[in-house]
């Protein structure tokens, strides 16, 4: 079982919700850490039971409750660091770092020093911020494959315009309404999708209508000679996710090498749309 606590509210230091001496050592090192960071707050705590050995800190920015950015998970023998919003990151502290869960990242202790804690802390709170004061953070599954490809676009074309969950006025749907690309590269004609299993069958009741806009933009795309590359989010979940920038990037470059075919469209793998 466990009980929550909110430093902010009560006016308290997190550390002063310690429930056992075993967890001193590196809940003072998370407050150490902390310290360093003004713009950052602890707005809960959560202790279990003292046998458990295990407390967390939820932090976010000063100045927003929600949404936290940040667990220091505070054991007898290691402070791990989760970031929840690992894509922000940067490619190189997210490839380095452990993985936590399916889409975060973690950096402890006991493994790196307190000076690259401090750089990956700092760095993740420059990229995060700008999106947390626009409201516009989206967490996990789909959102966050979409967030890594968009940096691997970005690295394999430095001199084009990448743009990001693009809708284009001229390709609309029966009702209307214009349709959106997750990825979407002008300047060499191509354009990116990140395919949900409703794309695929239906998981959330009748997809057809989805079917029907899926349709509509490999149609428009043929007409317009744009490469269509739908990336299966499940198969890259399990495929691609957690292997370095080097990799996947690999897997896109031999993706992009087959763009000029005769249908301007690719399926990855190629098995999905079969």
């Amino acid at each position: 079982m466990a009980t929550h606590f909110y430093p902010r509210s009560d006016g308290k230091a997190p550390i002063v919700y310690i429930n056992s001496q075993r967890l001193i050592k590196y809940a003072t090192i998370a407050q150490e850490i902390l310290a360093n960071f003004k713009d950052l707050a602890v707005w809960k705590v959560q202790c279990k039971d003292p046998s458990y050995m295990n407390n967390a800190w939820y932090v976010g920015l000063v100045t927003h409750e929600k949404p936290f950015l940040m667990n220091f998970t505070i054991t007898s023998g290691n402070l791990n660091i989760e970031f929840r919003f690992s894509q922000y990151l940067g490619i190189k502290n997210l490839d380095r770092l452990k993985w936590q869960t399916k889409n975060w990242r973690r950096i402890d202790i006991n493994s790196f020093s307190q000076q690259e804690i401090y750089d990956v802390i700092s760095t993740y709170i420059i990229n995060i911020t700008p999106i947390v004061l626009l409201q516009t953070i989206r967490s996990g599954g789909r959102s966050f494959v979409e967030d890594i490809l968009f940096a691997d676009i970005k690295k394999l074309f430095p001199n084009e315009l990448v743009e990001k969950n693009k809708r284009l006025n001229e390709l609309r749907s029966d009702k209307n309404r214009p349709l959106e690309f997750d990825i979407y590269i002008p300047g060499i004609n191509v354009a990116i999708e990140v395919q949900g299993p409703q794309h695929f069958r239906n998981i959330y009741g009748d997809n057809s209508r989805l079917v029907e806009c899926d349709i509509m933009k490999r149609n428009w795309c043929v007409t317009n000679k744009i490469c269509l590359i739908w990336i299966n989010w499940e198969e890259y979940n399990a495929r691609l996710l957690k292997k370095t920038q080097a990799e996947r990037l690999r897997v896109l470059v031999g993706l992009l090498r087959e763009k000029k075919c005769e249908e301007y469209f690719i399926s990855w793998p190629a098995s999905i749309e079969k």
